[in-house]
């Protein structure tokens, strides 16, 4: 037995043994997917969540905390986007918001 297969077994294991709401299928599903190494960031990200959000122990916190990097880049080009309009109209910036 390979390394990744033992540990592969060894995940499943926990995983199903903690959180017996859990299917055998679905315990799979997400440990293949962890071993995925054609993911990306963002697709492991979309990954982990799924399966989080499948515990129904989970579903009762706050999962916000999930999504702040989306939010603060949703945020920062906002404010960019804003800034950019108003650089667009002359006098519309403070000499202090001004670009030395």
């Amino acid at each position: 037995m390979t390394n990744q297969a033992f540990l592969r077994d060894h995940i499943s294991n926990l995983l199903v043994q903690s959180f017996p709401n859990l299917s055998i299928p679905q315990v799979g599903k997400f440990v293949e997917g962890m071993f995925d190494t054609r993911m990306d960031l963002n697709s492991f990200k979309t990954h982990l969540r799924d399966f989080l959000i499948e515990l129904k122990e989970f579903s009762a916190e706050d999962n916000s905390a999930l999504y702040v990097e989306e939010q603060e880049k949703a945020a920062r080009e906002r404010e960019q986007a804003m800034m950019a309009e108003r650089q667009a109209v002359p006098g519309m910036l403070k000499p202090s918001e001004l670009e030395q």
